[in-house]
């Protein structure tokens, strides 16, 4: 059974776990083992869920955390499910978790992925969200698109060339 559930103190370290399990397996194929590890490493993933974790929700799933997502108003700032649990139909499940919630509040939610993160750019255009938008990670030579997705869905397409 699945139930989801805010996220508690002891809960940081597990979830710190799971992303660096998740980002050296969906990370380094588009940014490279060294880009992956020095964000590991340089502590930026673990301070991602520091500054996050009072807008945390879990996934549990047989008394085991599989997933988390860290809003930031209507911004879902970071959706991670663990790697044994991914292509299982999780991630769509938490995801429509949060914009239920987010919906609540707010009639248009925002998230952003790297462009060459190929697997969450299918994910989210399948889960109904539209690309709105790209802007030049500095530094990196990256590509991160903008996805929005709306209420009561869209009136028009809202498209950006990739």
């Amino acid at each position: 059974m699945v139930y989801f559930r805010q996220a508690a103190e002891n809960d940081l370290q597990n979830l710190k776990d799971i992303a660096k399990r998740v980002v050296f397996k969906n990370y380094v194929p588009f940014l490279g083992v060294d880009a992956a590890t020095a964000f590991m490493e340089g502590g930026m993933s673990d301070k991602e869920i520091d500054d996050g974790f009072d807008n945390c929700m879990l996934m549990i799933y047989d008394e085991r955390t599989i997933g988390f997502v860290i809003t930031n108003d209507e911004v879902l700032h970071l959706v991670m499910i663990d790697v044994p649990f991914q292509n299982r139909g999780y991630g769509s499940l938490l995801l429509a978790k949060i914009e239920e919630k987010l919906f609540s509040a707010f009639n248009k939610i925002h998230l952003q992925t790297f462009q060459g993160n190929v697997s969450a750019v299918q994910f989210y255009l399948k889960n109904g969200w539209l690309i709105t938008g790209l802007e030049k990670v500095v530094g990196l030579d990256k590509v991160m698109l903008q996805f929005a997705k709306l209420k009561n869905g869209y009136s028009r397409k809202i498209s950006c060339p990739l």
